[in-house]
């Protein structure tokens, strides 16, 4: 069967993949999405309270630390154990939660593409189209995974990111105050000095994974297909094996099988070399964030506007709201593996939609 094929846009791709998935969130399965969705964000906002109380928990412990109060220091060790049970209880309801709906999401949407991809045979009049979505299996197995399970991820993570960021800047912003220096014999005053530094910051560390991992999301679609090429050619030799082939035929299978397993490799070898150029900008941020954020609260303390617990206070909260406000860079390889996966099952419910209107023309 020869038919005229038209490479799918971006736009395409996405509003196919969104029309899909966001059936999930209607009519019966979303009685229990919603919910759910809606208990995520009432736990993230219970865990940032926790956070909250902790951070300051740092300031009244290292203050008495500093004085050698050993009644205050037993206090506050008393006063953290029901903050860490309570962090605890509610990091474990939270993972209930989330792969609940998770579960129940990916059971949704593998369930649709099944119904189609067996109906009418459009398993078998996929293989005859031009440029057809290869490997419709894997797609529905592990891309269906991905693309269910990341945007769980994505989304709890950037609002807990985003409450995080309003929550401690204001702790910054308030222990770090207004900063008075002589620049080129100009006073020059910065107020809320310890957020500018935490904002200009976040913003080099964004640009930066922007530019080091610009690369990352087609060497991700690059493995994932060529994984799904390798394990349909291993289907196709077992297959052969369990029948009645003859062994030289074997033989020539498993020669076919040796482009592929090339393919996977190579493809390895690119994703190490992207992931090797994001490490650089999150590892690097992992070693410098706490050393900047003590750094620029030594002026303060050694003129005696800050004790060593606000000191540790503001380092705590500079690198929980730079974290917040990072939430590209700690997620950019998750965000490139889900548009792969995501791409793949759109493309595959396209063809598949390209057949059933077929059928009706």
């Amino acid at each position: 069967m020869e038919e005229e094929h038209i490479w799918p846009t971006k736009f395409q791709l996405f509003s196919r993949y969104f029309k899909s998935d966001s059936g999930f969130w209607r009519g019966r399965t979303g009685w229990l999405a919603w919910p759910l969705f809606v208990l995520l964000i009432f736990l993230i906002i219970f865990q940032l309270f926790i956070q909250y109380k902790i951070n300051f928990w740092n300031r009244d412990f290292f203050n008495a630390l500093s004085k050698k109060d050993v009644a205050q220091i037993w206090k506050e060790a008393w006063v953290f154990i029901p903050l860490a049970l309570s962090s605890i209880f509610i990091a474990v309801m939270t993972v209930w939660a989330k792969m609940t709906a998770q579960r129940r999401w990916r059971q949704w949407l593998s369930k649709s593409m099944l119904s189609i991809w067996v109906k009418d045979s459009h398993y078998s009049r996929l293989t005859v189209m031009k440029h057809h979505p290869r490997n419709a299996e894997y797609r529905i197995a592990e891309d269906a995974r991905v693309a269910t399970d990341l945007p769980f991820e994505l989304a709890i993570g950037l609002i807990s990111s985003a409450l995080t960021a309003l929550t401690f800047i204001g702790i910054l912003w308030q222990i770090g105050g207004t900063l008075n220096m002589i620049a080129f014999g100009n006073a020059i005053s910065i107020p809320g000095y310890l957020v500018v530094v935490a904002l200009g910051y976040s913003a080099l560390l964004t640009c930066a994974t922007i530019f080091f991992a610009r690369y990352l999301t087609k060497a991700v679609e690059y493995k994932n297909s060529s994984e799904a090429e390798y394990r349909s050619a291993a289907s196709i030799l077992r297959m052969h094996g369990e029948g009645e082939n003859h062994p030289k035929n074997l033989q020539e299978d498993v020669k076919a099988i040796e482009p592929a397993l090339n393919r996977v490799i190579e493809s390895w070898r690119k994703l190490c070399f992207q992931l090797m150029r994001t490490t650089c900008v999150s590892n690097g941020n992992a070693v410098l964030a706490p050393v900047i954020g003590l750094l620029f609260c030594t002026p303060k303390y050694l003129s005696g506007e800050l004790s060593i617990g606000q000191v540790v206070q503001a380092a705590a909260a500079f690198v929980t709201v730079q974290n917040s406000f990072n939430w590209l860079l700690n997620n950019y390889p998750s965000i490139a593996d889900w548009i792969s996966s995501s791409n793949r099952v759109a493309f595959l419910l396209l063809a598949l939609d390209k057949l059933e209107q077929e059928k009706k023309d």
